[in-house]
Formats: structure tokens, C-alpha cells, sequence
């Protein structure tokens, strides 16, 4: 993709920066809840799931990895 510019919403792009501060291990849902909605403990909400679709449209293929049971990773986890 080069330089191609993609423009991200401003939850988008909290959850992309949560995404590459730990890129290559494993970010549950509840850490990214808790770190880019502010939302702590026994939230249930496919919000997380949401946003990672969106994301995933706008990024390389394969640039976010579903680790099953877990959460996700921003490249190999």
C-alpha cells in the first residue's frame, strides 16, 4: 500500500495506537475495553469486535490477527 493515507475515526485510532503499543502479543477484549472506551470489568459488548472489522477494512490484509479465545494482535502473535 506505500503511502496511501487511510482515515480513521478518533476510536478507531485509539484502538489501532492500543494495537501497536503491543505489537505481537495478545490484547484481550477487556484491556482494550478498559483502555480505549474506559470501560473496566464484566462488560459483554461486541464493541470491541466492531471496531476491529472497521479497522480490519481499512488496513493491509492479515495486518490484525484474531487469537482465539484470547483477543487480538497487531501482526504475528
Amino acid at each position: 500500500m506505500g503511502d496511501t493515507l487511510v482515515g480513521l475515526s478518533e476510536r478507531e485510532n485509539l484502538l489501532l495506537s492500543h494495537l501497536l503499543r503491543r505489537a505481537g502479543e495478545v490484547c484481550t477484549r477487556e484491556e482494550i475495553l478498559a483502555d480505549v472506551w474506559g470501560v473496566a470489568g464484566g462488560h459483554t459488548d461486541n464493541v470491541v469486535d466492531v471496531y476491529v472489522a472497521r479497522l480490519r477494512a481499512k488496513l493491509p490484509p492479515d495486518s490484525i490477527t484474531t487469537v482465539r479465545n484470547s483477543g487480538y494482535a497487531f501482526g504475528a502473535a
